[in-house]
């Protein structure tokens, strides 16, 4: 056996213990559990921009109807795709996934879109199953949608002789939609959490769309990390595309957007309708990444033939919005062949490793997006808050609990797939270890601390829109807090107030699941539990001006049995309040997403048990705990930064001083500051902290100008 498969059976051993372990946790099926886990998978792999637990079984015994199976589904308002999951759990042995399989599997979704359009749950009176909601959805996204994609998620592995899926695209209303089909077996799965390697890179053959390709010029630039290419794009390229892959063209933060904000711009339909042949003025173009790309040189000029994991980074409402022209817009004849868009490509170069291409990415979608604030607030894992938060989960442990001999720590995983790649060099005694120290139920990703904070901070209609849509909110959130500019503020009493909102988070989540009302009415966790948490806060912090005793779930690492009572009450009312049958939108799922909804249930009169209301503290005390974190937050700040600058050292900083005079940066209070520094390394002291953060501040601001290249010791000041 070589030592990918080994790992690859280490890693099926470690999935099935964990969900099995869940499962029993959260009392909830093996199953259920598999689908949390590989949800967020699916979400990191740009597949789709959330995803419903959805369940349908139906084993046919006539011939109106074909059997039918899914485990999730999700319309992905970014580009308006059909998305349904099938799950092949097997927690007894490894076995191969062949073809039969295969096929039946990609059937069973299929048959259950073909039963949705033949009337199958209204003509067997099925109106009051959980299901019906997402089939009226679904129906209802049929007219619209170019692209039904099929997700056969496995814990065993694919057949090296496994050939493709049969059906490219299926007839249905007089249209013909595309069928994309996509296996994740166990290897897929390793690779994709433990490698850090999660897109499908899509590759496009642009041949098949333009005979001669896109006719380009080449920057010429001196850049070893990337080349650079300027074009332009026939509309009819761009909604031919978008047609045949969807949002997957889209980086992750742009679909995000795509998916609140809609992907159809006014402006963008205006000018396609009324004047065509003035888009290309009137509209800014697109900017857009490759791994790599084939081009030709041509009498007439340099082509492109083809593009190697291409995303479009800036553009997605022009490319989604052209696409949407020729689906909805029936009463105006659209002519895509007027209609011309500039593109800035940008090929990144093969040299640089998976985390410095995720950077240079996430870098260009950020500066590139900053004229319509998509990405004000971008998912950079490696921005100073997550590493700061790091650092602090690494180095706090968690409270000694009675009967326990071993402190645990709450793993803070910055980046997907750290806590397995933190173990891959370990002997099993020093994973075992490493996993009594960091349990797998302590670990914390961004996306679990965005619906946490969220829910807290009474924004529960952000945190059912999951995944990557919430954790730029929770981003948005914490830059308009401060929190995410402040360094100070992300201090032990923030994290351990963190880790408390996930004990409460993580409760109640169990507790809702118990309950016989919710099994009768599951699929809605991720809705009910954020709202749960989101009306408890606001009765006790909006309506009685206190808190909850944060310190205190902290310290015992559980939520008062109290409180624990109210939830199960507080649960089944959110649950009859969300579900009143005179909401506006049937399927609660969608309704959980709007603010009304929240507005409605905030402003609903509710009652907390008077047991409830004495385990509560003086908001005073919260704020005398948070005063004082953040006091030696800055103490510490403080020598940090001044061993930063000794470190740094009398050359580094003599240098500095010169290109700063150099180049007209340095005068005044800043020459003065730069000029203690130097003092400071010569004399091997450190500086008063006042000043040691003007330094560093001058410091990052030269780099950030370009006048200086980033140190080789990295800072965590402002």
């Amino acid at each position: 056996m070589s030592v990918l498969q080994n790992d690859i059976s280490d890693y099926w051993d470690e999935l099935i213990g964990n969900m099995e372990a869940e499962a029993v946790q959260d009392s909830i099926y093996p199953l259920t559990a598999f689908f949390n886990e590989i949800k967020d998978i699916l979400i990191d792999a740009n597949c789709f921009t959330d995803l419903n637990e959805e369940n349908y079984d139906f084993k046919s015994k006539s011939r109106a109807y074909k059997s039918m199976k899914i485990n999730g589904g999700y319309i992905d308002p970014s580009d308006n795709s059909i998305n349904l999951l099938l799950l092949d759990y097997d927690n007894t042995e490894l076995s191969t996934i062949t073809n039969e399989k295969q096929t039946t599997a990609f059937n069973l979704m299929l048959n259950f879109v073909k039963n949705c359009c033949l009337n199958f749950f209204r003509e067997n009176n099925l109106q009051s199953d959980p299901i019906y909601p997402f089939v009226n959805q679904l129906i209802h996204a049929l007219t619209l949608s170019d692209n039904i994609n099929l997700f056969f998620v496995s814990t065993n592995i694919m057949s090296d002789r496994l050939e493709p899926f049969g059906t490219n695209s299926i007839e249905l209303s007089d249209r013909t939609i595309n069928v994309h089909t996509f296996i994740y077996d166990i290897r897929a799965l390793y690779t994709n959490v433990v490698k850090a390697r999660p897109n499908i890179p899509i590759k496009i053959d642009v041949l098949s769309y333009l005979p001669k390709g896109i006719k380009c010029l080449k920057a010429d630039l001196v850049n070893s990390k990337y080349e650079a290419y300027l074009a332009v794009l026939p509309g009819a390229f761009l909604s031919d595309i978008y047609k045949d892959y969807g949002g997957r063209l889209l980086e992750n933060n742009v679909r995000s957007f795509l998916s609140t904000r809609g992907s159809v711009n006014k402006g963008i339909r205006s000018t396609i309708w009324t004047c065509p042949d003035k888009f290309f003025t009137f509209n800014n173009g697109i900017a857009c990444t490759a791994d790599s790309i084939k081009i030709e040189q041509k009498t007439d000029g340099l082509y492109i033939t083809e593009l190697d994991d291409f995303q479009i980074i800036n553009g997605g409402q022009t490319t989604a919005s052209l696409r949407n022209a020729i689906l909805t817009d029936k009463e105006h004849l659209v002519d895509l062949k007027q209609i011309f868009v500039s593109m800035k490509l940008t090929v990144i170069s093969s040299t640089l490793n998976q985390l410095e291409k995720e950077i240079m990415v996430q870098d260009i979608s950020k500066y590139s997006n900053t004229q319509n604030k998509v990405t004000s607030s971008d998912l950079n894992s490696n921005s100073k808050m997550f590493i700061q938060l790091e650092q602090l989960s690494r180095k706090v442990p968690a409270p000694l609990l009675e009967g326990r001999t071993i402190q645990t720590y709450w793993y803070f995983e910055r980046s997907r797939g750290q806590y397995e790649r933190d173990q891959m060099e370990m002997t099993k005694s020093q994973r075992r270890h490493f996993q009594e120290l960091n349990p797998k139920s302590q670990v914390m990703r961004i996306v679990d601390i965005a619906k946490y904070y969220n829910a807290v901070i009474q924004k529960p209609y952000e945190v059912s829109w999951g995944g990557q849509v919430n954790a730029s909110a929770f981003l948005k959130n914490v830059e308009k807090d401060k929190i995410s500019t402040d360094s100070s503020l992300i201090n032990e009493w923030f994290f351990k107030k963190l880790v408390a909102e996930a004990i409460l988070y993580n409760t109640t989540k169990r507790l809702i699941s118990n309950t016989e009302w919710y099994k009768a009415h599951s699929g809605i966790l991720a809705q009910l539990v954020p709202y749960t948490i989101s009306k408890l806060n606001y009765e006790v912090t909006n309506r009685l001006s206190k808190s909850i005793d944060w310190k205190s779930i902290w310290l015992k690492q559980a939520v008062p049995t109290v409180i624990q009572n109210e939830l199960l009450v507080l649960g089944k009312w959110v649950y009859d309040s969300l579900s009143n049958p005179n909401r506006e939108k049937d399927n609660l799922g969608e309704w959980a997403k709007l603010e009304r909804c929240w507005n409605g249930i905030s402003n609903s009169p509710y009652t907390l048990s008077k047991e409830t209301i004495d385990t509560l503290v003086d908001v005073c005390d919260q704020k005398a705990e948070e005063l004082s974190a953040k006091k030696q937050s800055k103490a510490n700040q403080a020598v940090d930064d001044g061993l930063l600058i000794f470190n740094l050292g009398l050359n580094y900083w003599s240098d500095l001083y010169s290109i700063g005079k150099r180049n007209g940066q340095l005068f005044g209070q800043a020459d003065s500051d730069i000029q203690a520094a130097i003092q400071s390394c010569s004399k091997n002291r450190l500086l008063p902290g006042i000043i040691a953060k003007r330094v560093i501040s001058i410091k990052n601001r030269l780099e950030k100008d370009g006048f200086l290249s980033v140190s080789p010791i990295n800072s965590n000041s402002d």
